[in-house]
């Protein structure tokens, strides 16, 4: 092994990407952290498999070892998109399918990788050691370039629009962070095009692990300055995660763009992970409740058997202006309203019974009844005093009103009698 200057530079890389996995799987519980410590300790194998490769001092064990890199170099763009999608709050690429479809490209590229002496699809050649920095130059083949180079610019350019996307709709927020890691990712973007514009200061040096120094030096200084994964989105966490109503949101397809834990467990749902899915093919415990949720109803009041009780919800749908045809979906248990409102109704009943009961018993009786407020207005009375003493029309009409009234009414229809 000669251990070089060059070699240096890239054993000070693997060091700083090593602390930032450190810092980030540190801050774990936080969104995004893990992402960011599985991405840098990919960056970390890739560094250190290159610090050894400068250093060593044959063609044969510096391709061999670069073949092992490619391990770290495929899936690091795949990778540093997942980060992305977590930091700005999408979860769609935490799904396994739509992850191994991404890595079917970086797969093909690393067979091609390790069969190059049978192709040369990936490396046409390579020159002498130079005496001076122990480097080689690799000459790329065409397979270098469609299926490795072209596919890692279309997953950096995705998530650089994500992120620059993400800074302009969150400016006040999240604006410093955004701009940390969004000038991060362009470290190694510049350094990628030297490399293949064959503009470096040495020949045969590779600036795109060396760059990964700076972008970790950004990352370090994101962490421990401006709280980057103690300040990333975390405000629907504290607000959706924490409400006791289920929140979810459906897009013009009816596929399920977020969904917080209260709806998963209103719903039952029984697979995971569920975003990106068609709605109506979920999984679901309560079908019924998910059929309600699919209707053109803006609001509905659904009632569905859970376990050995019935349950009530109200759900309530919100289109969204900035994206037409989708809604937001409210779904908020009423069933102990619902229980209230029935026993309330109940007790009604059940008065309206009894009081029917006892009017029939007290009209049918022939003793004068009757009850009276504190102002000696009646509040109840029988048939037979309506007939025998007030000479009412009916039971309702001395409702409020006094006994004198009834008998200055009698009095005024008979003036002639001095009684």
């Amino acid at each position: 092994m000669d251990f070089t200057f060059y070699s240096l530079l890239f054993l000070a890389t693997t060091l700083v990407a090593f602390v930032v996995a450190l810092l980030a799987w540190g801050r774990r519980t936080s969104k995004g952290a893990k992402e960011l410590g599985i991405l840098m300790t990919s960056v970390t194998f890739w560094s250190f498999i290159v610090f050894l490769e400068s250093a060593a001092t044959t063609i044969e064990s510096k391709v061999l070892l670069t073949k092992f890199s490619y391990i770290a170099v495929v899936t690091t763009p795949v990778l540093y998109l997942m980060f992305v999608y977590r930091f700005i709050g999408r979860k769609r690429l935490s799904n396994i399918r739509t992850i191994m479809q991404l890595m079917v490209v970086p797969f093909i590229v690393l067979i091609l990788v390790w069969t190059n002496g049978y192709h040369h699809l990936i490396w046409s050649k390579f020159s002498a050691i130079d005496a001076s920095t122990n480097l080689i130059t690799y000459y790329h083949g065409i397979g270098f370039f469609i299926g490795y180079l072209s596919y890692n610019y279309i997953l950096m350019t995705w998530a650089t629009f994500l992120l620059a996307q993400f800074i302009l709709k969150h400016q006040k927020t999240f604006r410093s962070q955004g701009w940390i890691i969004l000038i991060a990712s362009l470290c190694p973007w510049v350094a990628s095009i030297f490399y293949m514009l064959d503009v470096n200061i040495v020949q045969g040096f590779d600036l795109t692990p060396g760059s990964i120094s700076l972008s970790g030096l950004l990352f370090i200084f994101a962490i421990l300055k401006v709280r980057l994964l103690d300040l990333v989105p975390i405000a629907r966490e504290a607000l959706v995660e924490n409400l006791l109503e289920g929140i979810l949101v459906l897009d013009d397809i009816n596929r399920l763009q977020d969904i917080n834990q209260a709806a998963k467990d209103q719903l039952g749902v029984e697979q995971e992970p569920i975003l990106g899915e068609d709605f109506s093919h979920i999984n679901v415990r309560l079908t019924g409740l998910r059929e309600a949720l699919l209707s053109h109803e803006s609001i509905k009041i659904f009632e569905c058997s859970d376990t050995d009780s019935s349950k009530f919800y109200k759900i309530t749908k919100i289109p969204l202006k900035t994206k037409p045809e989708s809604r937001l979906i409210v779904i908020r248990d009423i069933t102990e309203t619902i229980e209230k409102q029935k026993e309330i109704q109940l007790s009604e009943e059940r008065y309206r019974s009894l009081y029917t009961m006892f009017r029939l018993m007290a009209d049918n009786m022939p003793d004068m009844l009757w009850a009276k407020d504190l102002d000696m207005n009646y509040v109840f009375v029988n048939k037979a005093i309506c007939d025998e003493l007030l000479k009412a029309s009916d039971t309702e009409e001395p409702i409020g009103k006094t006994l004198e009234y009834f008998l200055s009414r009698e009095k005024n229809k008979q003036p002639q009698d001095p009684n």
